[in-house]
């Protein structure tokens, strides 16, 4: 493949949906899929632990600041008071009302109203304050500083305490300010109080009057209703007959009438079966054949029984409804009766004896009654006791015939008074029932006026209750304190803990945006991520003095730390490489490596060094073949002529066991790249390659060739094709995450056995465990005064050899 080939290759790669920038500021994003790793995220907690000291430094810086912006901006005065706002105890007329008196919370917000802070504000003239004056809304500005808290009470106490406060430049203006606004608070109460009663007593007085109206026009409804009834009511229209002012329900007298009835009914029929017993008697005693004398007897006992009992009624019916005509045979029955009593009474008495004179009085009213009704009564004239059954023959006068053609003609009225009685008593239960029609809309007119009197009593009540406690209502104020004025010390730990946050903050943000904006390589689990391959080993930073190759008599480079200081950290992470190389190269017996990184500048060549000095001092043959024939760079660190190398043995114009030079390093040869071609790609390509590194496979047990940067140039894929595998070299905080992307694309795309990563100039970082200097009592920083006896290395490792 060409270079333009490979270019375009790694163009198509850039694009993996990883190469873009993930923003987690809460910690990692982590992948679902290894094979498309996620961006780079920053963990919140480490990222602080990391930067906690420069953010201190900012705190730091923050804090002068906020105390030169306080100097600069001058101090603040806090004025402040407490008031104590109540509700009034009830009154005695005021024990029904409810316990509560409502939320308390809305003062708060009342007092910063503007209502009260522009009564305040032009009440006391607060625009001729330095300090106020100055603002072009100067309610707002007081309205914006003024501050209002309950201090102490609930929503439902009846006492609550309110302390206000104001902040200003100047103490008499801050002293002002809460002085005029707690008195238009007082003055705003005040009105309330005022306005309230007002509007109640208002309120009250229009319902009494709607109530008296609605009173009135049901009353008037109710006479009109009285009057046009077709009924007769016993009390006048519209009479008030019980105490409070009620309308009383007249009795219903149809019922009355109709119970009367009845009564007169049931005496008929009392009188019919007494009259019908006498008929019956005095029949049976004239068919027995008793003597005319006992048959009278009976008669004038029964006439006077009859008449006894008529005289205690009156001989008529009390029923002023049951009108009867009297005939003529009862007023002869009576004349009879009275004239025979007389004749008794003159058989034992004078005719001028009192008894005598009341008897001819009856008779003389009877004889009345007859000229009264246009009747003409009998003659019977006068008889004694002793002659009137002679003067009663002689007169023809059948004393018993009178009496039962008597009786009979009582049975008679008794039919007639019943008929009628039946008729009216009809005519009464109709009456009776539509009166009860219309005692039921009276009722519903009465219920209706005697409730909206009712009410209206309620509301009267109600108005004078509160015209009497008009002034027992509200809420009160009272200042309870004096007001302070005092230099506000939170304002300046505000400002300076403002300003300190501030500060640490900015260089919180910074540095995270910065660290997140860095796509460059951070931690082991990083390039794990990202290569999709293991991690072999982490070489550590360290500084190459250029002066010491002058100081060793090898002259080697200063940067083969293994030889120089096998005991240091970096030589301890070259055995860790060398171990795990060992481990993967050992099941298909592998012994050509290629070693390459993303972009020039990683430390591969470096790294393929310390790599094989630490392989040949355990005992193995290695060929180092610096392949770079671009950069070449291996002849410097080992300090050996650049001429005659691979560049040479692949023109064919030398042998490649020629070209190969010893090393100051047992075990150790080195292949130069020789002469810098103009052709390096079309160079490596040719077949020379091939059988060279098939002869140096038999020769040693490892052959490690330095290739150039895969990112720059194709050289790495030319040759990768002839090698077992590749070590490839990341540096950390260097190489990009996109970079890395892309050099494993175009590795996978070639098929190339990456045996795994070494992270070069690893970082110490204590929360991952990659910290070197933990272990410092482990490693030994001096130089090697002597070299290392390859055999002795080699028996110490047996199980490291190539054989497994």
């Amino acid at each position: 493949m060409t270079f333009s080939e490979e270019t375009s290759v790694s163009t198509k790669r850039s694009n993996h949906p990883s190469d873009g920038i993930d923003f987690a500021p809460l910690g990692f994003n982590e992948s679902t899929s290894s094979s498309q790793p996620s961006g780079r995220s920053v963990d919140i907690v480490r990222f602080t632990l990391t930067h906690w000291p420069k953010m201190a430094v900012g705190f730091l810086a923050g804090i002068v600041l906020g105390v030169i912006f306080y100097i600069y901006s001058g101090p603040r005065y806090d004025a402040s008071t407490r008031i104590l706002v109540s509700k009034l105890a009830s009154t005695p007329l005021q024990q029904g009302e409810a316990t509560t008196y409502g939320d308390r919370a809305e003062h708060v917000e009342i007092i910063k109203s503007a209502v009260i802070v522009q009564r305040a504000y032009e009440k006391h003239n607060l625009g001729e304050l330095p300090t106020v004056g100055v603002s072009d809304d100067a309610v707002r500005d007081l309205i914006e500083g003024l501050k209002v808290k309950r201090s102490a009470g609930q929503d439902r106490s009846f006492l609550n305490f309110f302390d206000i406060s104001f902040q200003s430049r100047s103490k008499k203006d801050a002293a002002a300010v809460i002085a005029a606004v707690v008195d238009a608070y007082d003055e705003y109460l005040a009105e309330t109080r005022k306005e309230q009663s007002t509007e109640v007593l208002t309120l009250i007085e229009q319902a009494d009057v709607k109530l008296q109206k609605e009173i009135d026009d049901l009353k008037a409804k109710y006479r009109e209703f009285r009057r046009e009834a077709p009924i007769l009511f016993q009390n006048p229209v519209g009479q008030v007959t019980s105490s409070g002012g009620q309308i009383a329900t007249p009795p219903n007298h149809y019922m009355a009438r109709v119970d009367d009835l009845h009564k007169v009914e049931r005496d008929n029929i009392k009188r019919r079966n007494a009259i019908e017993a006498q008929i019956e008697v005095l029949t049976e005693m004239i068919k027995e054949g008793e003597s005319r004398q006992a048959i009278e007897q009976y008669v004038m006992m029964s006439m006077s029984q009859q008449g006894g009992s008529e005289g205690g009624s009156g001989g008529t019916t009390t029923n002023p409804l049951l009108i009867v005509k009297p005939s003529k045979e009862r007023l002869d029955e009576k004349l009879l009766l009275a004239k025979i009593r007389e004749a008794e009474l003159l058989h034992h008495l004078a005719s001028d004896h009192p008894d005598v004179q009341k008897k001819r009085k009856e008779i003389q009213g009877i004889l009345e009654a007859y000229y009264a009704e246009g009747l003409v009564p009998p003659q019977f004239g006068t008889f004694s006791d002793t002659q009137a059954t002679t003067r009663l023959e002689r007169e023809g006068v059948d004393l018993a015939s009178i009496y039962l053609r008597f009786l009979n003609e009582q049975l008679k009225q008794l039919d007639y008074s019943d008929e009628a009685v039946r008729a009216q008593l009809k005519d009464a239960i109709a009456q009776a029932k539509e009166a009860s029609d219309y005692e039921v809309i009276e009722k519903q007119l009465s219920d209706d006026l005697q409730a909206k009197q009712a009410l209206r009593d309620g509301v009267a009540k109600q108005l004078q209750l509160t015209d009497i406690t008009k002034e027992q209502t509200g809420y009160r104020m009272k200042q309870i304190s004096d007001i302070v004025v005092e230099l506000s010390i939170k304002r300046i730990l505000k400002i300076v803990g403002a300003f300190g946050i501030l500060g640490a903050l900015c260089v919180f943000a910074y540095r995270y945006f910065t660290e997140w904006q860095d796509m460059s390589l951070k931690s082991l689990d990083e390039v794990r991520r990202y290569t999709n391959s293991s991690v072999m080993g982490a070489v550590p930073h360290f500084v190459v003095d250029p002066r010491a190759r002058d100081l060793d008599s090898s002259g080697l480079s200063e940067a083969l730390t293994y030889y120089h200081r096998p005991g240091s950290r970096e030589a301890e992470a070259y055995r860790s490489v060398r171990t795990t190389l060992f481990f993967s190269t050992a099941p298909k017996n592998e012994r050509v490596i290629q070693v390459s990184s993303p972009e020039p500048g990683d430390g591969k060549t470096t790294s393929i060094a310390n790599l094989a000095v630490a392989v040949a001092q355990s005992g193995k043959r290695v060929l180092l073949i610096d392949g770079d024939l671009r950069r070449p760079t291996i002849h410097g660190l080992f300090n050996l002529p650049q001429h005659v190398g691979l560049s040479d043995v692949l023109r064919r114009e030398v042998e490649w066991m020629n070209a190969v030079r010893p090393t100051e390093i047992d075990g150790l040869f080195v292949l130069t790249a020789g002469d810098t071609p103009d052709n390096p790609a079309e160079l490596l390509s040719t077949s020379d390659l091939s059988s060279t590194l098939k002869a140096a496979r038999g020769e040693f047990d490892y052959v490690f060739i330095d290739t150039p940067p895969i990112l720059a140039v194709s050289d790495p894929c030319i040759i990768s094709p002839h090698v077992d595998g590749m070590v490839l070299v990341v540096r950390m905080q260097k190489n990009k995450r996109p970079a890395v992307i892309r050099t494993k694309d175009i590795l996978d795309s070639h098929g190339v056995q990456v045996y795994g990563i070494i992270a070069n100039d690893m970082g110490t970082d204590e929360s991952t465990g990659e910290n070197y200097d933990a272990y410092a009592g482990y490693y030994n920083t001096g130089r090697s005064q002597q070299p290392i006896d390859t055999r002795t290395a080699k028996d110490a490792e047996p199980a490291l050899t190539h054989e497994g």
